[in-house]
């Protein structure tokens, strides 16, 4: 863990301004008329979405992909699990997660002995999954300092309890902008 304690101390070295240049706020502001416009941006709206996976707004192009990728993953599943129960002979277990000669089984008394793991909202397609898990973002100029601090202790949250992280933008070409809509969070307008 020695690696976790010098975390906030090359954070803070990372802000202190280089030796020789002054502090300047424009450093760290993002203004959205300095976007380059040479390639149009393809936004939906998340009000008109023809179905919701987890907080993702899905076209109907998206969601007809979606029911056939989950039917191939289904179908792959169901093979993979009969391929299995037939590959292993005598690979039969007790309650008490003892093999037929006694000794315990590796992997049938696990962490999950008892429970049925529940479905996650994932995906397998990989145009879908943030690079490294690090998803850029933009938090609108519309919302106040408090307002501010509610998005980013939900980001702490999401970071605590899941694989990602939540970093502001600097010149990635995808990410996501925090901006007041009707029907929730969706690009600016």
């Amino acid at each position: 863990m020695p690696g976790v304690a010098r975390l906030p101390l090359l954070l803070g070295l990372l802000l202190l301004p280089r030796p020789g240049r002054s502090l300047d706020l424009a450093d760290y502001t993002y203004d959205l008329a300095e976007e380059d416009d040479s390639e149009p941006l393809n936004y939906k709206d998340p009000c008109k979405a023809a179905a919701f996976l987890g907080d993702i707004a899905l076209d109907e192009e998206d969601l007809r992909a979606f029911q056939v990728q989950q039917a191939a993953d289904l179908r792959q599943h169901t093979t993979r699990k009969s391929s299995i129960k037939g590959a292993v002979p005598g690979n039969t277990s007790t309650p008490n997660c003892q093999s037929t000669n006694g000794q315990p089984q590796r992997g049938a008394c696990g962490r999950w002995r008892g429970r049925s793991r529940s479905r996650r909202a994932a995906t397998s397609r990989p145009e879908r999954v943030w690079p490294d898990g690090v998803i850029p973002f933009v938090i609108g100029g519309n919302f106040t300092g408090s307002q501010r601090a509610v998005f980013r202790q939900a980001m702490r949250h999401w970071e605590k309890h899941t694989c990602v992280t939540f970093l502001e933008r600097t010149d990635e070409d995808s990410y996501i902008v925090f901006t007041y809509r009707p029907c929730g969070s969706g690009p600016p307008p």
